[in-house]
């Protein structure tokens, strides 16, 4: 009867120093976790910023096009000049 006591006593102590193992390794797990998180965050974030700067980016451009075109287009509409009198031909 001791021979089982004791084992079972073995047993019981084996088994709470596995639980305290198994918490400790979820516990660091945890803070692994916690900073991997914290660093996805901060890349989003990150991420975010690229993005809108792009997107300033790209609207700084679409002005630049549009500009360029009136540019263009004024060239253009100062290209002609007002006929002589009697002819009806254009200059380029």
């Amino acid at each position: 009867m001791r021979t089982s006591v004791g084992e079972v006593n073995e047993k019981v102590d084996s088994q709470g120093r596995s639980i305290e193992e198994t918490q400790e390794r979820v516990r660091r797990n945890e803070g692994r976790i916690s900073e991997v998180d914290q660093r996805a965050q901060a890349a989003a974030q990150s991420a975010q910023q690229a993005n809108d700067a792009g997107d300033g980016g790209e609207h700084a451009q679409r002005r630049a096009a549009r500009n360029a075109a009136r540019t263009k287009s004024a060239a253009r509409s100062t290209r002609w000049t007002r006929p002589i009198a009697g002819s009806s031909t254009k200059s380029c």
